[in-house]
């Protein structure tokens, strides 16, 4: 194992996007939003947990007025794999009538989880509601709402760090791990 590895249990997983690549992209993020938001007033939306690490990154370099309102939704419980049926463990507090709403996302991969909060914010009439996400695996989505702004196309490796994480632990790590493949 060498300096850009990690154990984990006995599964071993390496860099696969470094820090300084991930500033890079949430400023380029960052600035696309700044244009877009010109003159709006949004509600942001990050999905916790895994999305804290990207909003608090990308909050930074805003420079609009915007609302801030946390949701949890988990498909995934301790597992490596959606489980497929979403769960909204808590929703937001804001009202959501005529505003713009940007869902923020770590990672999308079936696109299921993301799709059932979507068609669940449309019942409280936003102006619109755009999805966000850090990254987004193609080849493993099913559904019919694709991100509106993507971080990363990524494979379908099975990552963790920058809030994504392995049975609720290594969402600190400031890099992107994937699993080895051996």
């Amino acid at each position: 194992m060498n300096a850009t590895e990690i154990q984990v249990d006995e599964r071993t997983f390496e860099i696969f996007i470094t820090r300084e690549q991930i500033n890079e992209r949430v400023t380029a993020l960052a600035s696309e939003l700044n244009a877009r938001m010109v003159n709006k007033y949004p509600i942001l939306m990050p999905v916790l947990t895994g999305a804290y690490y990207f909003t608090s990154l990308l909050v930074a370099q805003l420079n609009f007025k915007y609302a801030i309102d946390f949701v949890k939704v988990s498909s995934y419980g301790r597992n490596m794999k959606s489980s497929g049926e979403p769960l909204l463990i808590f929703k937001h507090q804001l009202e959501l009538m005529g505003r713009p709403v940007i869902i923020i996302e770590d990672v999308i991969e079936s696109g299921l989880t993301t799709e059932f909060l979507y068609n669940n914010l449309q019942t409280y009439q936003p102006e619109s509601v755009e999805i966000m996400t850090f990254l987004f695996k193609p080849d493993s989505f099913e559904g019919k709402i694709k991100p509106h702004s993507i971080g990363f196309e990524v494979g379908n490796e099975f990552v963790i760090g920058f809030g994504m994480d392995l049975a609720e632990d290594y969402r600190y790590l400031p890099d992107i791990y994937r699993l080895k493949k051996v």
